[in-house]
Protein backbone atom coordinates (compact mmCIF):
# COMPACT_ATOMS: atom_id res chain seq x y z
CA UNK A 1 0.00 0.00 0.00
CA UNK A 2 1.43 3.37 -1.03
CA UNK A 3 1.08 6.21 1.49
CA UNK A 4 1.77 9.94 1.47
CA UNK A 5 2.32 12.54 4.17
CA UNK A 6 1.46 16.24 3.95
CA UNK A 7 3.40 18.63 6.16
CA UNK A 8 0.78 21.35 6.67
CA UNK A 9 3.03 24.23 7.68
CA UNK A 10 0.79 26.84 6.09
CA UNK A 11 -2.53 25.02 5.88
CA UNK A 12 -3.87 23.05 2.94
CA UNK A 13 -5.86 24.91 0.29
CA UNK A 14 -7.04 23.09 -2.81
CA UNK A 15 -4.52 24.95 -4.96
CA UNK A 16 -1.73 24.04 -2.53
CA UNK A 17 -2.67 20.35 -2.58
CA UNK A 18 -2.90 20.33 -6.38
CA UNK A 19 0.50 22.05 -6.65
CA UNK A 20 2.03 19.47 -4.30
CA UNK A 21 0.57 16.65 -6.40
CA UNK A 22 2.15 18.16 -9.52
CA UNK A 23 5.48 18.37 -7.67
CA UNK A 24 5.04 14.70 -6.70
CA UNK A 25 4.77 13.50 -10.29
CA UNK A 26 1.26 14.17 -11.60
CA UNK A 27 1.42 16.02 -14.91
CA UNK A 28 -0.88 18.92 -15.68
CA UNK A 29 -1.94 17.08 -18.84
CA UNK A 30 -2.97 14.00 -16.81
CA UNK A 31 -4.89 16.18 -14.38
CA UNK A 32 -6.67 18.05 -17.18
CA UNK A 33 -7.54 14.77 -18.93
CA UNK A 34 -9.13 13.33 -15.80
CA UNK A 35 -10.95 16.55 -14.84
CA UNK A 36 -12.42 16.75 -18.37
CA UNK A 37 -14.39 13.63 -17.40
CA UNK A 38 -16.50 15.90 -15.16
CA UNK A 39 -17.99 17.42 -18.32
CA UNK A 40 -17.87 20.90 -16.79
CA UNK A 41 -16.36 23.98 -18.33
CA UNK A 42 -15.73 27.51 -17.10
CA UNK A 43 -12.21 26.99 -15.80
CA UNK A 44 -8.63 26.44 -16.86
CA UNK A 45 -5.57 25.34 -14.93
CA UNK A 46 -2.19 27.04 -15.03
CA UNK A 47 0.93 26.15 -13.16
CA UNK A 48 3.92 28.26 -12.30
CA UNK A 49 6.95 27.92 -10.12
CA UNK A 50 6.67 29.81 -6.85
CA UNK A 51 8.65 30.40 -3.70
CA UNK A 52 7.15 30.79 -0.24
CA UNK A 53 9.25 31.12 2.89
CA UNK A 54 12.38 30.12 1.01
CA UNK A 55 10.85 26.92 -0.36
CA UNK A 56 10.31 26.28 -4.07
CA UNK A 57 7.20 24.57 -5.36
CA UNK A 58 4.47 24.59 -7.96
CA UNK A 59 1.60 27.04 -7.67
CA UNK A 60 -1.44 25.72 -9.49
CA UNK A 61 -4.16 28.26 -10.21
CA UNK A 62 -7.76 27.45 -11.12
CA UNK A 63 -8.82 30.34 -13.35
CA UNK A 64 -12.58 30.83 -13.69
CA UNK A 65 -14.20 32.12 -16.89
CA UNK A 66 -17.32 31.64 -19.05
CA UNK A 67 -19.72 30.88 -16.21
CA UNK A 68 -17.19 29.28 -13.87
CA UNK A 69 -18.45 31.62 -11.14
CA UNK A 70 -21.95 30.11 -11.38
CA UNK A 71 -22.93 29.18 -7.81
CA UNK A 72 -23.63 25.55 -6.99
CA UNK A 73 -24.35 23.61 -3.82
CA UNK A 74 -22.89 20.34 -2.56
CA UNK A 75 -25.62 18.20 -4.09
CA UNK A 76 -24.87 19.85 -7.47
CA UNK A 77 -21.19 18.97 -7.06
CA UNK A 78 -21.99 15.36 -6.14
CA UNK A 79 -24.41 15.02 -9.09
CA UNK A 80 -21.70 16.25 -11.46
CA UNK A 81 -19.18 13.81 -10.02
CA UNK A 82 -21.62 10.87 -10.05
CA UNK A 83 -22.53 11.57 -13.70
CA UNK A 84 -18.87 11.73 -14.74
CA UNK A 85 -16.65 9.15 -16.41
CA UNK A 86 -14.19 9.18 -13.50
CA UNK A 87 -13.18 5.92 -11.81
CA UNK A 88 -15.54 4.54 -9.17
CA UNK A 89 -12.89 5.13 -6.49
CA UNK A 90 -12.52 8.81 -7.43
CA UNK A 91 -16.29 9.25 -7.52
CA UNK A 92 -16.73 7.61 -4.10
CA UNK A 93 -13.89 9.53 -2.44
CA UNK A 94 -14.81 12.88 -3.99
CA UNK A 95 -18.43 12.54 -2.89
CA UNK A 96 -17.25 11.60 0.62
CA UNK A 97 -15.26 14.86 0.78
CA UNK A 98 -18.26 16.87 -0.41
CA UNK A 99 -20.54 15.14 2.12
CA UNK A 100 -18.14 15.99 4.95
CA UNK A 101 -17.91 19.61 3.81
CA UNK A 102 -21.72 19.78 3.54
CA UNK A 103 -22.09 18.42 7.09
CA UNK A 104 -19.73 21.08 8.43
CA UNK A 105 -21.43 23.94 6.54
CA UNK A 106 -24.86 22.63 7.55
CA UNK A 107 -23.88 22.52 11.21
CA UNK A 108 -22.51 26.06 11.13
CA UNK A 109 -25.49 27.52 9.25
CA UNK A 110 -28.13 25.47 11.06
CA UNK A 111 -29.72 24.42 7.77
CA UNK A 112 -30.08 21.08 6.00
CA UNK A 113 -27.01 20.32 3.88
CA UNK A 114 -28.92 20.53 0.60
CA UNK A 115 -30.27 23.97 1.52
CA UNK A 116 -26.98 25.45 2.70
CA UNK A 117 -25.98 28.35 0.49
CA UNK A 118 -22.33 28.29 -0.44
CA UNK A 119 -20.47 31.53 -0.82
CA UNK A 120 -16.73 31.16 -1.40
CA UNK A 121 -17.11 27.39 -1.94
CA UNK A 122 -19.92 27.51 -4.50
CA UNK A 123 -17.96 27.83 -7.76
CA UNK A 124 -16.36 25.28 -10.07
CA UNK A 125 -13.05 26.08 -8.31
CA UNK A 126 -14.18 23.95 -5.34
CA UNK A 127 -15.21 21.11 -7.67
CA UNK A 128 -11.81 21.18 -9.36
CA UNK A 129 -9.89 21.45 -6.07
CA UNK A 130 -11.65 18.48 -4.45
CA UNK A 131 -11.88 16.17 -7.44
CA UNK A 132 -8.44 17.18 -8.69
CA UNK A 133 -6.94 16.30 -5.32
CA UNK A 134 -8.60 12.89 -5.28
CA UNK A 135 -7.63 12.27 -8.92
CA UNK A 136 -4.01 13.23 -8.21
CA UNK A 137 -3.80 10.78 -5.31
CA UNK A 138 -5.19 8.04 -7.55
CA UNK A 139 -2.74 8.86 -10.36
CA UNK A 140 0.12 8.53 -7.87
CA UNK A 141 -1.28 5.28 -6.47
CA UNK A 142 -1.73 6.75 -2.98
CA UNK A 143 -4.05 4.61 -0.85
CA UNK A 144 -3.50 6.28 2.54
CA UNK A 145 -2.93 9.94 3.24
CA UNK A 146 -1.52 11.33 6.48
CA UNK A 147 -0.86 14.89 7.51
CA UNK A 148 0.65 16.90 10.30
CA UNK A 149 -1.60 18.89 12.61
CA UNK A 150 -3.08 21.88 10.83
CA UNK A 151 -1.98 25.33 11.89
CA UNK A 152 -5.27 26.89 12.97
CA UNK A 153 -4.17 30.50 12.87
CA UNK A 154 -5.93 33.30 14.63
CA UNK A 155 -7.43 36.69 13.97
CA UNK A 156 -10.14 37.55 11.48
CA UNK A 157 -10.81 37.28 7.76
CA UNK A 158 -13.25 39.08 5.47
CA UNK A 159 -15.72 36.75 3.73
CA UNK A 160 -19.03 37.05 1.88
CA UNK A 161 -20.63 36.51 5.31
CA UNK A 162 -18.66 39.45 6.69
CA UNK A 163 -15.82 39.39 9.19
CA UNK A 164 -15.18 35.86 10.52
CA UNK A 165 -12.77 34.40 13.07
CA UNK A 166 -9.79 32.30 11.98
CA UNK A 167 -10.24 29.40 11.71
CA UNK A 168 -13.60 30.03 10.07
CA UNK A 169 -16.54 28.23 11.74
CA UNK A 170 -16.89 25.59 9.00
CA UNK A 171 -13.15 24.89 9.14
CA UNK A 172 -13.35 24.53 12.91
CA UNK A 173 -16.30 22.15 12.42
CA UNK A 174 -14.25 20.05 9.98
CA UNK A 175 -11.40 19.88 12.51
CA UNK A 176 -13.84 18.73 15.19
CA UNK A 177 -15.48 16.13 12.92
CA UNK A 178 -12.07 14.68 12.09
CA UNK A 179 -10.91 14.86 15.70
CA UNK A 180 -7.91 16.75 14.32
CA UNK A 181 -5.40 18.17 16.78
Amino acid sequence: MRSAYIQCVGGASGDMILGALLDSGVSLDELNTELAKLKVDGYSLTQQKAQRGGLDGTHLVVELHNGGNHKRNFSDFMSIVEASDLSEKVIKRSCAVFRRMAEAESAVHGTPADETHLHELGTVDTLVDVVGGVVGLELLGIERLYCSPFPSGSGIVNTEHGVMPVPAPATAALFAMARAP
